[in-house]
């Protein structure tokens, strides 16, 4: 089933709904994820 190459377009051009670039997006899931990683390890050694 072919896309046509406006819809195509549209698709790759797709803007992130936060920041300017997905960069921006990718820098804070992966500071989240890191976020969360020290968190545990709080938790962890707390409660050891």
């Amino acid at each position: 089933m072919p896309i046509d190459a406006e819809k195509e377009r549209r698709i790759i051009d797709d803007r992130p709904p936060v920041f300017r670039r997905w960069t921006g997006v990718y820098a804070l899931v992966l500071g989240f994820l890191g976020f969360l990683v020290l968190l545990f390890r709080l938790f962890t050694w707390h409660y050891k």
